[in-house]
């Protein structure tokens, strides 16, 4: 009965170990960090005196988070693999740059990057194989910046987790035509759908505080598109020459529209158009 009972304990122990292995990642050490300007978090900044091939990044260093990894952070480096925490929000679209040995988790077209919980934490960029019809993981919660730069997708489906889209992400897809963008949207980067020629229309969730720069400049097909009312600020020539813009669909009164921060230069070398506010239409 002794016996048993010590088999039963071995066997418990052990599969505790293997599960607690399995999460157990140290953080690598060597890795170069950044304060960023507002001095409340760090970026990556380079790959530094770091020996590892599989690349452990911390989620806090010096007591505040990790939210960014910087451009040629990774830089050929032999990096094979590289385990990034829930706090990053942000990649460089050249941080990995020349990384021949690195491994994506690749699921449906898209490439990957993230933690053991949640290996499609982040989208860095497709495959040469991607369908017309993209769609990201639902567990992805970051688009990198220049993540489908010039693509040939035609349709693109945000899911339901993404919370942060990276600069560029979608700049100079020309063939775009529909984007779908989620609820748990917060943050979208400058120049985002910028030159996307064959889109019509789009829609951005409640959420948003910020449009930024040029979100939107250069899409010569954009007809109508849909602010929420939570926007606080537009930014410089966020619609500048899309010249066919007819429709501005602001989901608050005509009074929070004109409270808008908007830069002078937010709507230059546009058409005339109509923003049709919750109780009325301000023309340009």
């Amino acid at each position: 009965m002794k016996k048993k009972l010590l088999s039963i304990f071995t066997v418990i122990c052990t599969l505790f170990c293997l599960c607690s292995c399995g999460n157990d990642r140290t953080p690598s050490k060597g890795l170069e960090f950044e304060l960023n300007e507002d001095e409340s978090s760090y970026t990556l900044l380079s790959y530094g005196d770091c020996k590892d091939s599989s690349v452990v990044i911390p989620e806090e260093y010096k007591g505040l988070p990790v939210t960014a990894i910087g451009s040629y952070a990774f830089k050929k480096s032999g990096v094979t693999e590289v385990i990034i925490p829930e706090s990053v929000t942000q990649i460089a679209y050249d941080a990995f740059e020349n990384c021949p040995k690195l491994s994506y988790n690749v699921y449906d077209g898209g490439k990957y990057l993230g933690s053991d919980e949640n290996p499609y934490l982040i989208l860095i960029d497709i495959t040469e194989n991607a369908k017309s019809i993209f769609k990201t993981h639902k567990d992805t919660k970051v688009i990198a910046e220049c993540a489908l730069w010039d693509a040939s997708t035609e349709r693109v489906a945000l899911g339901g987790s993404v919370t942060h889209i990276g600069n560029a992400a979608f700049y100079g897809c020309g063939r775009l035509e529909t984007v779908v963008l989620p609820d748990s949207l917060v943050s979208i980067s400058s120049e985002v759908f910028g030159n996307c020629k064959s889109l019509t229309e789009l829609a951005i969730p409640e959420g948003v505080a910020v449009i930024e720069d040029e979100t939107f400049a250069f899409c010569s097909a954009l007809t109508s598109l849909t602010l929420p009312k939570t926007v606080e600020k537009i930014g410089y020539s966020v619609i500048s020459n899309c010249e066919v813009l007819r429709d501005i669909y602001f989901e608050g009164t005509a009074a929070e529209w004109l409270a808008i921060e908007k830069d002078e230069q937010w709507d230059a070398f546009t058409a005339n158009y109509t923003v049709h506010c919750s109780d009325e239409d301000i023309k340009k």
